[in-house]
């Protein structure tokens, strides 16, 4: 069941880790674009949505490229593309904490009751709470993919495979 140290509990980590990424970018696709449609075009609503759509398109890129096209599974390309979702996902993420939080707080009295638009509000703080979930799960996986693409062995040189033997074979 265990191969070569552990490779295929790290696969299995791995395969878990972006499945659940796949799930809450799903997740916050339909709560963002609910808030985006609410509030005609939130700036931070869409920046979700792009985050959500880029996650399911980088998640793709990590599941299928390995197997049918390894030349562009790198380790660090993937590390790389792992760094900017992470970016991009801390920065979704408390943008529209900090509107939510802002919309919340600046409610109107009309009639004598507290008004502000509760469906934006909720849906605002389940793609801000989901976002941050996929923001600690691309945490892990850059963590992940740092320690393969850059790990060095006991002689100190990088165990990152090369992508074209025979070519640096000739020179």
């Amino acid at each position: 069941m265990w191969n070569e140290g552990g490779k295929r509990m790290n696969l299995m980590t791995a395969h878990i880790l972006r499945g659940l990424q796949l799930l809450f970018a799903i997740i916050v696709l339909g709560t963002a674009a609910a808030a985006t449609d609410i509030f005609r075009g939130g700036d931070r609503d869409s920046f979700m949505v792009f985050c959500a759509v880029w996650t399911i398109v980088v998640v793709l890129y990590f599941m299928l490229t390995p197997r049918f096209l390894p030349v562009a599974a790198h380790p660090i390309a993937f590390f790389a593309v792992d760094l900017v979702t992470m970016i991009f996902w801390f920065s979704g993420f408390i943008a529209l904490a900090v509107a939510a939080n802002g919309y919340h707080a600046s409610y109107n009295y009309v009639g004598g009751y507290v008004y502000y638009n509760t469906k934006w509000y909720k849906l605002a703080v389940a793609a801000t709470v989901f976002g941050a979930f996929e923001w600690a799960l691309f945490v892990a996986t850059t963590v992940l993919n740092a320690l393969t693409a850059f790990n060095k062995g006991s002689t100190g040189k990088s165990e990152v495979p090369n992508p074209n033997p025979e070519l640096s074979a000739s020179v």
